[in-house]
């Protein structure tokens, strides 16, 4: 029996054609491309193009396009506005399913622009509904949000009730994902209201859901609970078995942070069962990992491990990226707790691979290169040493002939000899044959001393190898940041300084971070805050520099398992800030690391509605330093939020963040520490030289300063001109 679409389908091409064919399933496309082959070059052939187009388009999406091109440059020639219009309404639906989601967008303003000429305001509001939703693919949420907003304004003008329902829930999302809770309640409540007046169940049960995700986040789990079962039911009613599975999932989730983890293990079994009878199979890694988490906060390490694992062999079967760095993630905290450190290392790195992949699929391959790579050094070493033990015994044993054989003759002289040498000998013999052994021993001792010095530092050569990865490109910065400079100088091979850099929506985030020490226990601490950071911007969504480090301290904690009472205080000092390059606003927050601006005079600083007077200043510029929280990253008692500061630059404004490692440095004719206050003054008087030449003269500089001395700490600088 023909669905109703199909049905409608078929109606409107007999009415285009005054014929009757009677199609169903594979042959409604056949009757379409035979009436096509048959159609001239009319507003005929522009309709059955574009119906064609939309029954190939899950299915056959590249010749849904192909048909969508012809009909809207036939429609062009034609003069047929409207037609054209469709083709590009449809085509940017097209470019959807093959998440060319910039090619939707421009489609779509295409149609918008040609409704505008047409006076169609349901369709212009239609077309802004769906090109909001591109632009949320996309993650650009501001443009998401004023499309959304922009269709809600006409189809309010219009009352069309189905159609504001629509655009408050999208509104409602978009508030959602920006965190903004209180919002997002607002249009889903008005949303909901309206889709229950025109009886739209599907509508009514995506909005509770979203209502459950608000009052979740809100951590009001029985609010969340009582809306997520009210969805449940009318899923479970029209049997829908994808958003069934999904609202079970997100049942589990209220549970597991209510701690009742025996009813969020069962909801999350129901949710696993759905999945692996529609063969959900990226659902399904998504279920092991909760699970794994679950048993995790109960305790049951081994049965975490087992879960998670499962999820990892599914997720490298189908190459799910996000599923494989999540489960990394996850069994790198289980191999710490169960001291099981090397796995929980690889585990770490692999994470950091994986989630790199995401990013950048060429920097994953490099990794995973750097490794191979490293195994194979490994194993030929190994087989070289294996070789030389071997001719080393063979050697040995050859000695020893030869001195059984010295032995022999050796005593044959003394029998000679006894009389007169006998005492003398046996003495002289003690003392060799313990000198030979001390001397083998020592030889010995060497061998192994050398072997493991050799292994340890392809070891950190290899870590090194990792950082070096890990660090933003050149090109990056370059891009992003233009009049900029990045003076990185690390004390040992590997460093505990780091510098980072992500951009999201327009904003460039970039730090500068200072680990607890430096050299190897330096380095491991950077891998810690690297994976945070970009935890807190990628997965966590936040652009705040304040909550991102109120983020990073939570995940650092974890990641450490450390609380108010450990001897312990690994950590990491950090200034953080975020940068809009079109209004020149400035974001920052510190752990324990201050910010300089150095303005032209005459300069004027107001923060917070308050005057800032100079640190430091000559006859052309002034150095402001805003304070950090004196604080840092890590264990840490009598902790506060961290502070969020928000600045208006001015034109050649330029801001400086860093490490301690500069002014820390000793050196100068006396041995002293270089200092913070000649560190701000030389800052100032290199104002007026370009950023590339700012840094090879800081560089210079403590070079000079340093002399004869030994590096004390690692070096890491950021600066940046407006």
């Amino acid at each position: 029996m023909l669905s109703y679409c199909i049905v409608k389908k078929i109606v409107n091409i007999f009415l285009l054609l005054f014929s009757f064919v009677i199609v169903s399933g594979q042959s409604n496309t056949d009757s379409l491309l035979n009436i096509l082959k048959e159609s001239p070059l009319d507003t005929q052939r522009v309709n059955v193009l574009i119906e064609l187009a939309n029954a190939l388009l899950y299915d056959y999406p590249d010749s849904s396009v192909t048909f969508l091109e012809e009909s809207s440059e036939l429609a062009k020639n034609l003069g047929f506005a409207e037609g054209e219009a469709r083709a590009f309404l449809k085509l940017g639906e097209a470019y959807d399913v093959k998440g060319l989601f910039s090619k939707s967008v421009r489609s779509y303003e295409k149609a918008k622009e040609i409704y505008k000429s047409l006076k169609k305001d349901t369709e212009i509001g239609e077309t802004l509904n769906s090109i909001g939703r591109e632009c949320e693919k996309k993650g650009d949420l501001e443009m998401a949000l004023q499309s959304y907003l922009s269709s809600l304004k006409i189809r309010e003008r219009l009352k069309d009730t189905r159609g504001i329902a629509s655009s408050m829930n999208s509104i409602g999302s978009i508030y959602l994902s920006l965190d903004d809770t209180i919002k997002a309640q607002e249009f889903f409540i008005k949303a909901l209201d309206l889709i229950t007046q025109v009886n739209n169940p599907v509508g009514i049960a995506t909005v509770l859901n979203n209502l459950g995700l608000v009052f979740d986040k809100k951590d009001m789990p029985d609010s969340a609970l009582l809306y997520y079962t009210k969805s449940l039911k009318i899923w479970e009613e029209l049997g829908n078995t994808h958003t069934i599975s999904r609202t079970l999932t997100n049942i589990g989730n209220v549970f597991y942070k209510k701690e009742d983890y025996k009813t969020a293990l069962e909801y999350y079994n129901k949710s696993l069962a759905i999945k692996e009878e529609v063969g959900d199979i990226t659902g399904k890694v998504n279920i092991f990992i909760n699970i794994g988490v679950l048993y995790q906060k109960q305790g049951k390490l081994n049965d975490a491990v087992t879960e998670t694992n499962k999820a990892l062999k599914l997720a490298k079967e189908i190459r799910y990226i996000e599923g494989i760095k999540n489960c990394y993630d996850v069994l790198s905290e289980l191999y710490v707790s169960l001291e099981r450190y090397k796995e929980a290392y690889e585990s770490m790195l692999n994470f950091s691979i994986y989630r790199d992949t995401l990013i950048n699929e060429n920097n994953s391959k490099m990794f995973l290169q750097l490794r191979e790579e490293y195994e194979a050094d490994k194993r030929e070493k190994e087989i070289a040493l294996g070789k030389a033990e071997n001719e080393q015994n063979q050697a040995t044993i050859k000695q020893q002939t030869t001195q059984i054989y010295a032995f022999g003759i050796g005593v044959v002289m003394l029998l000679v000899l006894a009389v007169v040498i006998l005492n003398g000998y046996r003495q002289k013999r003690k003392a060799n044959i313990l000198l030979g052994a001390q001397n083998i021993e020592i030889l010995k001792q060497k061998e192994v001393i050398e072997q493991k010095n050799d292994d340890i530092m392809a070891s950190i050569t290899y870590a090194k190898r990792i950082q070096e990865a890990i660090l933003p490109p050149d090109k990056l910065v370059r891009q992003n940041l233009e009049s900029s400079f990045v003076l990185f100088k690390p004390k040992d091979i590997v460093s505990g300084d780091f510098y980072w850099m992500e951009v999201k929506q327009n904003i460039v985030l970039f730090s500068v971070v200072d680990c607890t020490g430096h050299g190897v226990p330096g380095a491991f601490m950077s891998i810690v805050g690297h994976n945070g950071l970009n935890q807190a911007v990628n997965e966590y969504g936040l652009l705040q520099p304040g909550a991102i480090l109120d983020k990073l301290n939570n995940l650092v904690e974890l990641t450490l398992h450390k609380s108010e009472d450990s001897n312990v205080k690994d950590g990491m000092d950090i200034a953080l800030c975020a940068y809009n390059s079109a209004n020149n606003m400035l974001d920052y927050s510190g752990a324990n690391n201050p910010l300089y601006i150095v303005r032209k005079k005459p300069a004027v600083f107001i923060h917070n509605n308050k005057i800032i007077e100079p640190s430091v200043e000559n006859d052309n510029y002034a150095l402001f330093e805003i304070k950090a929280n004196r604080q840092p990253i890590g264990a840490y008692i009598n902790r506060v939020p961290f502070s969020n500061h928000t600045f208006q630059l001015n034109k050649e404004d330029t801001v400086y963040i860093f490490s301690d490692g500069y002014p820390d440095q000793f050196g100068g004719s006396d041995g002293k520490k270089f200092k913070y206050k000649p560190f701000k003054e030389l800052l100032i008087t290199i104002q007026e030289l370009e950023m590339s030449a700012q840094r090879k003269k800081l560089e210079e500089t403590i070079n000079d300063w340093r002399g004869d001395f030994e590096q004390v700490d690692d070096i890491c600088i950021i600066g940046l001109r407006v």
